[in-house]
């Protein structure tokens, strides 16, 4: 699986480059992002995903996340902190 998501992710990362169609991840998004490409690979790998649907399953999670950043950047949209709302720091002090 990781040669071929190698082989989707590299043509699919120059042309969202190119034409800047990502989100800058947040460090939230990043974790997500890394993390199920991380344990997909790993499932993968170590065979503990039998084949079957459910392999082909963990295959187009593993191809959704590597080659479109931006389904991180929804999926941890609803957990950020909105500007203003308790709790947030701006210049410095709190906007409670």
């Amino acid at each position: 699986m990781a040669s071929a998501g190698v082989t989707v992710w590299l043509p699919f990362w120059g042309f969202r480059k190119k034409y800047a169609l990502d989100y800058k991840l947040e460090r939230t998004a990043q974790y997500v992002r890394w993390s199920v490409v991380g344990l997909c690979l790993i499932l993968d790998d170590f065979g503990i995903v039998p084949p079957g649907k459910l392999a082909g399953t963990l295959a187009i999670i593993f191809l959704a996340f590597i080659a479109w950043p931006n389904l991180a950047y929804y999926l941890t949209r609803p957990f950020r902190r909105r500007p203003g709302s308790p709790g947030d720091v701006a210049d410095g002090r709190n906007i409670s």
